[in-house]
């Protein structure tokens, strides 16, 4: 999820696993991540400060995250509406990672306009990664 993306490349500054998957990997800005809904910025969407290249860059986790040498792997939707290219690629940048782009999926796999082969090749890429890593 890209939630637990984002949590994961947190935690990589922690926590040295073997290998990593960041699947759709979220940003969220740090200065509102720990504030209540409702008291973060007025003055930037989280859609446009995903869309923000310098904003996205500048953000601390990708400091920390840039300490991890284990092989990393950044699956990317092609028509995700929600994790833009421009946060994906500053992960796979970030990181020294690996991507896959799962053409036709949106943010949140969707089964009704995804085929269950479609499926079981986005899987089988991902196991094969791991296999490998």
């Amino acid at each position: 999820s890209s939630y637990g993306g984002f949590l994961a490349a947190n935690l990589v500054q922690y926590r040295s696993p073997n290998s990593l998957v960041l699947e759709t990997p979220a940003i969220y800005h740090y200065e509102d991540f720990y504030k209540p809904t409702g008291e973060q910025r007025a003055d930037i969407t989280t859609a446009d400060y995903r869309h923000n290249r310098e904003e996205v860059t500048s953000h601390p986790l990708f400091a920390e995250s840039a300490k991890y040498t284990g092989p990393v792997l950044v699956v990317v939707h092609g028509d995700d509406e929600r994790i833009f290219p421009e946060v994906t690629d500053t992960y796979i940048e970030a990181m020294h990672a690996d991507s896959y782009v799962a053409e036709g999926f949106t943010h949140a796999i969707d089964s009704s306009s995804i085929s269950s082969e479609e499926i079981n090749h986005y899987e089988d890429v991902i196991a094969s990664w791991l296999r490998e890593h």
